[in-house]
Formats: structure tokens, sequence, C-alpha cells
């Protein structure tokens, strides 16, 4: 019998937690046997949840579920058990019964396995030299990134690049300063975190009227720390989807992560955050996709099918991707893009926009959140999923350098209290500029502890906004890391050559209105070439602006691009440091 239900879960618990995120689980709703899970995957194959659930099934046996997955694999060769033996089995002691089963089939028939396999990292394998040549990246990049170890100090520290990945000469970009933009005659306001429309309060008091929160019962959890507020609210979820062959229905508990400088304002982060992602996962509400403001009913089709029928479609392969689109069936819904010939509507892929998508496709990109937020107004919400979407582009493309580190001084009676409270620990907050040829302000905000670097990150057209942003995201970190009976104690060698900038000369080009700002924040993006892709998310149970931004071109792992290839080239000055050979 196919398994037709599913429990999720948030924990707060492990790395997750210590990172300030909520780790979310998918799980049958009952004991599945690992033999109950391969038949299930005969004729699901693409069931991406009982695919994982049998990855870690057979994982948690170690080195047992290797030789029980070969022994299963030369019985009935299967997708699944192909895809772990490729994953797991080339760094365990069954390497040679793991190879000499994947060869049991035939040279053409595991080729086919890889072809069809509906995970990129297992079609990836097919790409060889480059899995080989992204590996490397990732080491040089975690240790850069995670320990701030500067590529110049590393002895003889050379990378493989391919030549696609060189930057093309005598390109140039268009900087958010040379639109010299003004202060608006009309401000919107300001929450320290961001521009809003209204105060919180005036959100606060919408936000009472919606349903899903004035039935929930679940806690709220608030928190005090440094001078900001730490809220995670929770609320109770049902989704069910039933789209051809998956009809699954999973229930749990959501919820959303918000801070502030008060508490009213920390809540209506929190609620906010739980809004927009209940309103992004797959199979809310009744006959989902039903119940959108926007009509979202799915198509499925190939790219190539759609544009024969006229229309115009997000091309997957405009995206880093660990393996190309090959024009595959994909279900996709309407979206809005604006660029340089203006705005029109475009289809989109479905698992790009919902979270936790599992229908009956093969999987192209990586699940994220990035790009989603709400809003009092969808132009409001439409500029924070645009803002979120340049900072991790910054934080996923720039790389940490000595020169491009500070110290602030503020005189600014929420951050100069924050800094003071750290500087009395022993500890000084550094900024790290991540701000990329486009030059909207993104900053990481760190402390370098005895055992590990805490972090977070922020953007905005604004530089104390984002400074802030970020600030107060670490904040939320180091507050977790405290709550775990750890002090913050501070490495043994701390930096003493770090400059120091004041707080309020941070640069902004901010219009200081949420309209403005974002009309600008597009018009930056337009400029350079790339297109801003909008899904409207708004669900008519909730009546809270919801949208998904995307922005083709913009960095986001898992694979090396050529922007990040360009950034490191700068940051040396000149491609001598580089070998151009896989």
């Amino acid at each position: 019998m196919p398994v037709a239900n599913y429990n999720f879960q948030i924990k707060l618990t492990g790395s997750s937690y210590s990172h300030g995120q909520g780790g979310q689980t998918i799980t049958p709703a009952r004991e599945i046997t690992i033999q109950e899970a391969l038949d299930h995957l005969k004729t699901r194959p693409n069931d991406r949840f009982m695919r994982y659930h049998l990855l870690k099934s057979l994982t948690s046996l170690k080195e047992e579920g290797i030789k029980l997955a070969v022994e299963l694999f030369k019985q009935e060769p299967s997708l699944p058990l192909f895809g772990f033996l490729v994953k797991t089995g080339s760094s365990s002691s069954q390497y040679p019964a793991v190879m000499a089963a994947l060869q049991s089939p035939g040279r053409q028939a595991g080729l086919e396995m890889f072809r069809r396999h509906p995970s990129p990292s297992v079609r990836a394998v097919l790409k060889g030299e480059a899995i080989g040549l992204t590996s490397i990246w990732e080491r040089y990049f975690s240790l850069n990134r995670e320990r701030h170890l500067a590529f110049q100090s590393i002895p003889s520290f050379s990378l493989p690049i391919t030549t696609d990945l060189l930057p093309i000469k005598g390109e140039t970009a268009v900087n958010l300063a040379d639109f010299k933009p003004e202060v608006s005659a009309s401000i919107s306001f300001r929450t320290g975190t961001g521009l809003r429309t209204v105060k919180p309060m005036e959100t606060f008091a919408r936000l009472e009227s919606v349903k899903l929160l004035s039935d929930n019962d679940q806690p709220i959890s608030l928190a005090q720390y440094h001078g900001t507020y730490f809220a995670l609210f929770f609320t109770p979820s049902t989704r069910r989807v039933a789209v051809g062959p998956h009809e699954h229905t999973l229930t749990g508990t959501g919820h959303g992560s918000g801070k502030g400088l008060t508490q009213q304002a920390a809540l209506v982060s929190a609620v906010m955050e739980a809004l927009e992602r209940y309103s992004a996962a797959e199979g809310v509400g009744n006959n989902w996709p039903d119940g959108y403001v926007a009509d979202l009913s799915l198509t499925q089709k190939t790219l190539a099918e759609l544009r024969r029928d006229g229309l115009a479609a997000l091309d997957p392969n405009q995206f880093n991707l660990e393996y190309p689109y090959e024009n595959e069936p994909l279900h996709w819904v309407k979206g809005e893009v604006k660029n340089g010939s203006g705005e029109s509507p475009i289809m989109v892929p479905a698992q790009i926009v919902f979270e936790n998508s599992n229908l009956d496709e093969v999987e192209v990109f990586l699940t994220s959140s990035n790009g989603l937020a709400s809003g009092n107004t969808m132009a409001e919400a439409k500029l924070h999923a645009l803002l979120e979407v340049i900072e991790r582009d910054g934080d996923y493309s720039m790389y940490y350098q000595p020169a491009r580190t500070f110290a602030l001084s503020a005189e600014d009676k929420a951050i100069g209290p924050i800094i003071q409270a750290y500087g009395a620990k022993g500890l000084s907050v550094q900024l790290l500029d991540l701000t990329t040829e486009f030059g909207v302000p993104t900053y990481r905000a760190f402390i370098h502890l005895h055992d590990q670097i805490l972090s977070g990150s922020g953007a905005h057209l604004d530089g104390r906004i984002a400074a802030f942003r970020a600030i107060c995201e670490l904040n939320t970190k180091a507050f977790i890391y405290e709550r775990h009976n750890r002090s913050l104690t501070p490495a043994a060698e701390q930096r003493a050559d770090v400059r120091t900038m004041r707080f309020e000369t941070l640069p902004s080009f901010s219009t200081m209105n949420v309209e403005e700002d974002l009309a600008l924040a597009e018009r930056l993006m337009i400029a350079n070439g790339l297109s801003v892709v909008y899904v409207d998310l708004t669900r008519a149970d909730l009546g809270i602006p919801v949208v998904r931004a995307i922005v083709p071109g913009l960095d986001l792992p898992p694979v090396i691009s050529r922007r990040q290839v360009k950034h490191l080239l700068e940051m040396f000055g000149n491609e001598g440091q580089l070998s151009d050979q896989p």
C-alpha cells in the first residue's frame, strides 16, 4: 500500500537551533520498513519525502545499511537504492562490493539510472570533473566563511577553474550609487530593522483579526538579549496534496521567528514570517492550490511545450544548478517578470515557489525560503523579498577579507548599548562588508569566540538598516548559544588592526519610502541585465500580502559560479593565482 500520510515537525535542537533556525523534518506518520519504502517508490519514484526517509533509514544502519542496500540492489535494481549507493559507497569500506553492485545491471542501464534519477545530486555525478571542482571550492569557501581563513594566508593557494567560469572581459556593473537617489517627500515608518508602511502596532491590530492566529493556542516564545527582542511563533498546520499519483497529507507545526527593538515589533515579525511560510507551503488550505488571491493553478509541461504554446517561461538553466535541466515535464504556476522589456506574465517552476515541494517530477532546484516575504502591502512584501535575494547573493558570492572588516562605534541609542554589552564580555562586534558590484549595502556581523564564529547578515538600501539587521540576527544566535549554558568566551587571539567606522556614517541610498525603494532596487537589477520575477502567494483566507521574489543570475549554492570566480579574481587583483585547468 502506498504511504499517504506524513508528519512534519519543527526541531529547535542541535545545529539548527544553534544557528537560530528551525530545522524541519518530514517523516511517515507510521513506522515504515525499508522494504515498504522501496515498494512505495516503485510506483512513485519522485516522492521526495519517502526517498529521503529511505536514505535516512539506510544511513542509520551505517555499514550494515550499505551491505543491505548492496544485496537488495543485486536482487532488484532500483533508482532509490542506486542513488544511495552512489552517494555513500565511495567513502565506505564496502566500496568494492558497492562498485560491483552498481555495475551489475550493465553500463547502459547504469547510465540510464543516472539520467533518470530524480535527485540532481545523483545525476550530477555524470559531470565528473565538475563535481570535483565544486568540492574543492566548497572546502576552501567553508574555511574562508566559517573560520575566517583568508585565502592569501594559505601557502601555495591555488584553485582550479574551467574557462567557462572566467568572467567576461570588459564587463561592467551599474552601481546603486550611480542613480543618485534622494530622500522621498513621503517617508515610510522606520523600525530599525527595515522600512514599513505602517507602525508595528497597526500591523499587530490587523493580525488579530486573522482566523489562523485567533484560533491558535500554541505557545509564543519571547526573549530579550542585549537590547533587542527575539520571538518564536508556532502555528498548527495540515497540508494536503493531491496532484497526479502524489496524494499525501502532512500534519505538524509551522513556525516563524522574528526580531526587533520592542516586544511588539519582534512578535509582529515572527507572526508575519509564520504567515509567509504558511502561505508558501505546498498543500495548505482546501483543494490546494486553490485559495490564493492570484490564479496559481498548476500546469504540467516541459519548457519546450510551454514555449510552443506561446507562453513565456522561466528557464531553469538560468540558475546555478547541480545538474542541467533537460526539458523534463515540470509543474508551473503563473508569475510576473520585470526586465528591460517592461512587465509581463511568466510561467515559473512550482518547485522554486513552494516550500517542501513534493510533486511528481524530477528535482531541479534546492528547496529554499530565499526571496519569500510578507508585508502590510504588496510593495512592502516585494521590497523585503528582493532585498533578501540580494543579501543571500552577497553572502554566497563574496569572501572574508581582513581588509573588508571593520568594528563599529555608535552614538545611536539602539546600536551603541549592544556594542557596549559585547565589549563588556571582551568581544568586539565586527562587520564584514559583503556589498557586491551592484552597491546594495550588505553586511555580516560577527563575534569571534574560542570555539566558533557567530554571525548574522543583512542587506538594505540604507547601510544602517543593513548593519542593524545583521547585528540583530547575530544577537539571536548569541542568545541561543548562551542558552545552551555556554558563556561567550572570546577567542584567545583577537585582531588588533581592525579599523573602526561610525554607524551613523554607513552609506545610505534609500529614499526612505517603501514604494520608491522597491522601484529603485528593481531598476538596479534591470540595469545590470537581470530580470526580477514575482509570484503572488497571498492567501484569500489570510489577506496578508505574501510574495516569492526570484532573480535568475544572482548566486546561491550549490555550485561554483562565474560571479564567485570574478569576485575572487578581483580580490587577488590578477588571474595568476588561479589555474585554468580543472
